[in-house]
């Protein structure tokens, strides 16, 4: 069956790009610096210069560097959009141990089905109750994760949700913004849960 889709929200803002080139999406840098040390060597071997040619295997050695680095440096972006797809497939599965972990002490949760709002425990019975439930998922697919920071310890996620119950077996599209407090002890926690856009439904957070 085709997926019904919906208008997508608003992009969130961008990382500075040096930050995502240095940490998140090195490979485009990697390989224009690979591009350039083998104009360089070329442009050596030609002229018979040696320099050149150092400078050349310098440029290539930097690459594998600038890639571990990317890999060993995680970013707050990258931490909470990890946590974002944690937090999804956790709800999908009804592990409500995984799904409390990710919640904040104080978060909430404002959709259709809950106008005026549910608490964390009030979130935690929802995802067994429909879930669990009557709504059932054989399957969920994470799509497109934006991220930005609000502040230092204070961040916002815009997650794309496929989720495929078992009820009807039919492609469900939804949009989610989640929102991120970092604690004392250095994780990120969700402490606001709103949907965005939900395919079918007009109103979708109530």
């Amino acid at each position: 069956m085709p997926l019904v889709q919906v208008t997508p929200p608003p992009d969130l803002p961008r990382p500075p790009l040096w930050e995502a080139l240095l940490f998140e999406r090195p490979l485009p840098a990697v390989v224009a610096l690979l591009l350039v040390a083998a104009i360089v060597a070329w442009t050596g071997l030609a002229g018979g210069r040696r320099r050149a040619l150092l400078i050349a295997l310098a440029m290539a050695a930097l690459a594998p560097a600038w890639c571990a680095l990317a890999v060993l440096v995680t970013t707050d972006r990258e931490a909470v959009a990890r946590r974002s797809r944690d937090l999804v497939r956790a709800v999908a599965d009804v592990r409500v141990a995984d799904v409390a972990r990710i919640l904040d002490q104080d978060a909430t949760l404002a959709y259709f089905r809950a106008p005026a709002g549910l608490d964390r425990d009030g979130i935690l019975r929802e995802v067994e109750r429909t879930l669990g439930g009557a709504y059932r998922v054989n399957e969920a697919r994470v799509g497109r994760v934006q991220a930005t920071l609000d502040g230092p310890d204070l961040a916002r996620t815009q997650v794309k949700v496929t989720v495929v119950p078992e009820a009807t077996a039919y492609p469900h599209l939804s949009y989610w913004r989640l929102d991120w407090r970092r604690g004392d002890d250095g994780v990120w926690r969700v402490f606001a849960i709103e949907p965005l856009a939900i395919a079918g439904v007009r109103a979708p957070g109530g």
